[in-house]
């Protein structure tokens, strides 16, 4: 089941401020009829739903990694187009939130449905901060006449936005204590281990040997940086190649052995900061012999045959030619040759498809409307093959999901819609301005209406019905993928 199906509950009302901001959307009922009446509404809707701003402690070092869920719990209603939720978090670094997880929750006997939104955030500042409140946004889906959890599957539907807030908390960013640390601490905040690896352990001068550094363990990686080495010996040291997975960051550094008087590498350290323990922790590797041998006599050798062809004083012989080489009658000249000529063209002919290959990246890049068409065509494509194969495959429900994501998201890329303005007034504004005739207007929104009735339960459809509305669909996207809009 995915965020947009999600229908859930909630949990105790005393844990939360939650503020309402209700704009009706598609509805025609009247508001004596109307389930979303203002009167009550507020105080129905609080006993049933609201977001929770969870976090892990309350006070934190500089770059340490903090755990944080925001909850979403509703009980006894039906929500749509449930959104990520959105954070102010000034004076933080915050990672993107994951999937969320659908659980239920019991609190005071009365169990819940709940989203949570996972994620983790560093301060990045010392100090007092404010952190929130989250909020987000979905659609609450009840029948019109009805209360919002009534059971009626019979009349039609009305939806309201609901822009749902958590309470504020406070979070403390301490700074680094002074005492022990270390003089190579650069704000590296965990627990970590170091491996060092050299390769190839035996060497000629001049040739290059690899450092491998490798830093894992439970922490901030984007803080980590390089180890610092010393050296015993004449070494050339390049800057090191940063490789970030999960869960470890590897440092790959070049060292070039100038002499046979190289040695090896000294030391290698590492200094971080432990929040656990609350200490600085340096782990040191070495020292790691490496053997450097003198370069290879044949090499001594070239070396001084060049230093001879190279005219050096006291030389007055370079060498003698024993063969005159390849001759070549006079006169003829590789330019004037058919196949030379023929094969300048070659790059010009190379030089075309990577010239418009180029501009339509350029323009996937520049161009947001063009960009969209191509991805809504495609989803389009996919969309469709989808379809077919949930027609015969799969029943209602499932065929019905596909449709409404396939449209959701072809005209949003189409028309540049973002997901929080889907709605089937604001669609049809937009496909008005774009010249769009109002049969093709009329046969998406009876598309959609379907979508809903099956989808939450209030209708039925047969094999018969879902023909009819896949070639509703194909005609449609037949019509808007001809018009240039």
């Amino acid at each position: 089941m995915n965020t947009d199906q999600w229908r859930a509950g909630i949990a105790h009302p005393t844990k939360v401020i939650l503020l309402f901001f209700l704009a009706a959307v598609g509805t025609s009922a009247s508001p004596s009829t109307s389930a979303f009446a203002s009167d009550g509404l507020e105080e129905t809707l609080r006993n049933r739903v609201f977001l929770m701003l969870e976090i892990a402690k309350k006070e934190a070092y500089p770059n340490e990694m903090i755990p944080l869920k925001v909850r979403l719990f509703v009980k006894d209603l039906s929500l749509k187009e449930v959104q990520q939720p959105r954070l102010s978090h000034e004076g933080f670094s915050m990672q993107e939130f994951e999937n969320p997880l659908e659980k239920k929750e019991t609190v005071n006997g009365v169990t819940f449905d709940v989203l949570e939104f996972q994620t983790t955030l560093f301060g990045t500042k010392t100090g007092k901060w404010t952190l929130g409140p989250a909020e987000l946004q979905c659609t609450l889906l009840a029948r019109e006449g009805r209360s919002p959890s009534s059971d009626d599957y019979f009349g039609a539907y009305e939806t309201r936005s609901l822009n749902l807030r958590s309470e504020e908390t406070l979070l403390t960013v301490k700074p680094f204590p002074k005492k022990g640390r270390p003089a190579d601490f650069r704000g590296a905040v965990g627990n970590f281990d170091l491996a060092v690896e050299v390769l190839p352990e035996e060497a000629e001068a001049g040739d290059p040997v690899l450092l491998r550094m490798s830093v894992q363990g439970r922490g901030n990686f984007d803080t980590v940086t390089s180890p610092g080495i010393v050296v015993e010996g004449d070494f050339k040291v390049y800057e090191p190649h940063a490789i970030q997975k999960k869960n470890q960051k590897i440092y790959e550094q070049v060292l070039r052995p100038l002499k046979d008087t190289a040695r090896a590498i000294s030391m290698v350290s590492f200094s971080f900061y432990d929040p656990e323990k609350k200490a600085y922790r340096t782990i040191r590797k070495g020292p790691i012999p490496i053997k450097v041998a003198p370069p290879h006599r044949e090499e001594i050798q070239k070396n001084a045959s060049m230093s001879l062809l190279s005219g050096e004083p006291g030389r007055e012989i370079a060498t003698v030619k024993g063969s005159p080489g390849r001759l070549k009658r006079k006169g003829v000249y590789l330019y004037k040759e058919r196949g030379f000529l023929l094969l300048q063209l070659l790059p010009l002919l190379l030089w075309i498809p990577f010239f418009l290959f180029h501009r339509h990246q350029e323009k996937m890049r520049t161009d947001a409307r063009y960009a969209g068409q191509r991805r809504a065509s495609r989803r389009a494509e996919k969309g469709l093959r989808e379809m077919n194969r949930l027609f015969t495959e799969a029943g209602s429900v499932e065929f019905y999901d596909s449709v409404y994501g396939m449209l959701k998201g072809y005209l949003g890329d189409r028309f540049q819609i973002p997901s929080g303005d889907m709605t089937a007034e604001r669609v049809d504004e937009v496909l008005m301005a774009e010249g769009v005739n109002e049969e093709v207007r009329e046969t998406l929104k009876e598309i959609l209406e379907r979508c809903d009735l099956v989808r939450y339960g209030a209708s039925e459809s047969g094999e018969a019905e879902r023909a009819k509305t896949l070639e509703l669909i194909k005609g449609m996207l037949h019509h808007l993928e001809r018009q240039r809009l």
